[in-house]
């Protein structure tokens, strides 16, 4: 199955919530035997202009996530229609308070974005849809029970 979320790696605010979260269903399904094998989780990029692979990659390993999660980036074309399919729609917007010359320059917009966490089942039906505030438990624990179901 798939843990599928929308995510991108100079979010200040919504993205570090459910990447923390992620980590969290992570670590509670790492204690169910199995259940980590029958796990995909998939994050997709909705800022294609910065989120290359090198980022992604570096986002990755300051949560922990390396090997825990596959960070998908490509060209706006490409996720344009992944982001479509699942009904999120990124819009950039300008402002935002910054320390530095370099901060100014890596945070010159957010992107406002829907951050659902899909569940998907082997057969690719989406199962069940979380909006943030989720508890990762309750994540986790229909995780476990759609794989129980064979999901």
């Amino acid at each position: 199955m798939v843990v599928l979320t929308f995510l991108y790696t100079h979010c200040p605010d919504i993205c570090p919530v459910v990447a923390g979260h992620l980590v969290s269903v992570r670590d509670r399904l790492s204690g169910e035997p199995g259940a980590l094998d029958d796990v995909s989780m998939l994050v997709v990029s909705v800022d294609p202009e910065r989120d290359g692979e090198r980022r992604a990659r570096e986002y990755s390993e300051r949560y922990g996530m390396l090997s825990g999660w596959s960070y998908l980036v490509g060209d706006r074309e490409t996720l344009e229609r992944v982001w479509s399919d699942y009904y999120v729609s990124p819009l950039a917007a300008s402002g935002g308070s910054v320390d530095s010359l370099a901060d100014a320059v890596e945070a010159a917009y957010t992107v406002d974005h829907q951050a659902p966490v899909y569940l998907i089942d082997r057969v690719g039906m989406m199962r069940t849809a979380f909006l943030l505030p989720f508890d990762p438990n309750d994540v986790a624990n229909r995780v476990l029970a759609l794989l129980g179901e064979g999901g």
